[in-house]
């Protein structure tokens, strides 16, 4: 495998292998990127129009890829930065040693702009799911979409109005990968053979039965004993039927579930989900992996203000499931919902009692690395975190839900700092 050149102390492999799909059919070198993939023109490619070679082989890539040939730190990347320079993993780095360093790809030579093959596809097909998660949005959720054009009716907006708000326009755009118009799937089918990682997110991605049959290409064209596949699943499904016809195919399939919360809590935060049928979806993954041993699972647990103080209740109940793995990510959008935001006394009383529990020495580690980033902030951080109360108050009243009853302690913090 080929180094990256000395003078790069900081870089990325995914600029060289990667390209992601966004909900909305445009696409970023990685979900965490500030900025889109954009034309020469600078308008951003998308998967209705464009292929995903064309983005990954576009002036703005090879641009991106210079820039860490030079030793420098891309703007876009910001996110990585700021996640490191508390002390944490960004997904830069989880690429580089999970992926890169494990032999998942072929070598990379860094000193070229323009790699031959996409070896790793993110797809996020699409926005369309069964949930409305309290950190999700009509960007990721059309249940979001739905529920926020809701909103704007109940405030007595004209149709005119609603047709040409960003909820309305991702409304539409996040059912891209269903569209027969365009010709994404036959793209993404040509790509196959260089193709080593595939990561499904959404929107829900098991509900995205399509991709189903791209797996299903692939393991009668004889490449998926060299694919390894990542899913982003909110829990609520168990598609049995394609569990065992192809993932005993594959080098490796890598289940996380995205999971804040436990009973109550859990149900407030991923509505409508219930607790009892994700727990009863787990149990049956973590049969099959008695069958199929090519499948991992993991908890992917997003670090938010909802969450934040039940984090240890969290850890624990991880504790009485048989994952391989589990994973606390921190909270970029939306901002109100960041723990960066928190008035500085409620953050002394999160970290005090992080600090403070019997969980194994790693979790931990792991948790209290998360939360030491809890005092990054900034401007735009402390401005939204000013809408959290009117949010937070018009989704109850929607889902006919309690902030305050479900999160007493919480409550009682922020009404103690004035919130």
């Amino acid at each position: 495998m080929l180094r990256a050149p000395r003078r790069q102390e900081h870089w990325c492999p995914l600029p060289w292998v990667a390209v992601e799909t966004t909900p909305n059919g445009e696409s970023r070198v990685c979900c965490l990127s500030n900025t889109l993939i954009t034309k020469d023109d600078g308008t951003p490619y998308n998967m209705m129009t464009d292929t995903l070679s064309d983005a990954f082989n576009s002036t703005y890539m090879k641009n991106l890829r210079q820039q860490f040939i030079d030793g420098k730190k891309p703007s876009t990347c910001q996110k990585c930065w700021s996640v490191e320079q508390a002390g944490g993993k960004s997904k830069r780095i989880l690429a580089r040693d999970s992926l890169e360093h494990r032999g998942v790809f072929d070598k990379i030579d860094y000193n070229k702009t323009d790699p031959k093959d996409i070896q790793f596809l993110d797809l996020k097909l699409g926005n369309i799911c069964n949930l409305k998660c309290r950190i999700c949005g009509s960007w990721s959720s059309s249940k979001w979409a739905s529920e926020s054009i809701d909103y704007y009716k109940a405030e007595g907006q004209t149709k005119e109005y609603i047709k040409n708000s960003d909820h309305y326009r991702q409304l539409k755009m996040g059912q891209w990968p269903r569209n027969t118009q365009n010709h994404f799937w036959e793209d993404v089918e040509e790509l196959l053979q260089g193709v080593k990682y595939f990561e499904f997110t959404g929107g829900e991605p098991m509900m995205i039965k399509e991709h189903f049959q791209l797996l299903r290409k692939s393991v009668e064209l004889g490449f998926s004993k060299n694919q390894m596949i990542h899913y982003n699943t909110n829990g609520t499904q168990y598609p049995e039927k394609e569990i065992k016809e192809l993932f005993p195919y594959f080098k490796k399939v890598h289940v996380a579930f995205s999971i804040d919360d436990v009973e109550e809590q859990f149900e407030y935060q991923r509505y409508p989900a219930t607790w009892s049928e994700v727990n009863s979806n787990i149990d049956k993954w973590d049969r099959i992996k008695e069958d199929i041993t090519t499948i991992e699972t993991q908890i992917c647990c997003t670090i938010n203000v909802l969450n934040v103080l039940n984090l240890v209740g969290m850890g624990q109940w991880i504790l009485t499931k048989n994952f391989d793995s589990w994973f606390f990510n921190m909270l970029h959008e939306p901002r109100h919902m960041s723990i960066t935001a928190l008035p500085k006394e409620v953050k002394e009383s999160i970290k005090h009692k992080i600090y403070n529990n019997n969980l194994p020495p790693k979790m931990y580690h792991e948790l209290k690395n998360a939360v030491n980033r809890i005092d990054q902030y900034d401007v735009m951080d402390m401005r939204a975190f000013k809408n959290f109360r009117r949010e937070i108050d018009r989704t109850d009243l929607y889902r006919n839900q309690n902030f305050a009853k479900t999160f007493p302690e919480l409550n009682r913090m922020l009404v103690d700092a004035g919130v």
